[in-house]
């Protein structure tokens, strides 16, 4: 979407919505899950949202592996790490 730019930053409009499939075409797990959590009345903006707060999890999880992997060369443990 924007390149550069933190998920959190990015304009709600241009987050796209996850489809969301019947309750009749789920598993009886996730329809569970979907009903006892209200889920079924969230809006698009509110699943926007959810995913958007995704993302921003997602790019900062991956920006803190990333200072470890540069640590981890920086001491020149890179090599010798699992």
């Amino acid at each position: 979407l924007y390149p550069g730019t933190p998920a959190s930053a990015r304009p709600l409009d241009d987050v796209p919505a996850p489809p969301v499939r019947p309750l009749s075409d789920v598993p009886w797990l996730e329809r569970h899950l979907r009903m006892s959590k209200a889920l079924e009345a969230l809006t698009d903006d509110d699943r926007r949202r959810v995913r958007r707060a995704y993302a921003s999890m997602a790019e900062f999880a991956d920006a803190q592996v990333g200072r470890i992997l540069d640590d981890l060369d920086r001491l020149g443990l890179a090599d010798r790490t699992l």
